[in-house]
């Protein structure tokens, strides 16, 4: 096995919704080009519009049903099991449209 030099090193975690039913998973702490997080919606909640920047971002949804509105692709649906991906520099929004609670993962990584 070889040595690790990084500055980070291997760890699990048990993810968990904080207060507002967000949470941080990886962030500039504990990796190098990846942040990611674990998020709770209820029904008529949304994560607000915002920006990749230069980033790209995978939704993984884990529970539920979501509407992912996507600058140029409008709004779609994406249920348990699937994923919805932002390239870099796209503005977008998750909603829960549904009566369930909207779980998901979301891993952002720095292009370049």
């Amino acid at each position: 096995m070889e040595i690790n030099e990084n500055k980070f090193t291997p760890f699990t975690k048990k993810i968990q919704p904080g207060p507002d039913g967000r949470s941080q998973i990886l962030g500039s702490d504990n990796c190098n080009v990846m942040h990611s997080g674990f998020v709770t919606l209820k029904k008529g909640e949304c994560i607000g519009e915002h920006s990749t920047h230069g980033n790209e971002e995978l939704i993984i949804i884990l529970e539920g049903e979501a509407e992912v509105e996507a600058e140029g692709a409008g709004r779609k649906p994406v249920s348990k099991g699937e994923v919805a991906y932002n390239p870099p520099n796209t503005k977008h929004n998750v909603y829960n449209v549904k009566e369930e609670l909207l779980k998901y993962i979301y891993v952002v990584a720095r292009v370049g």
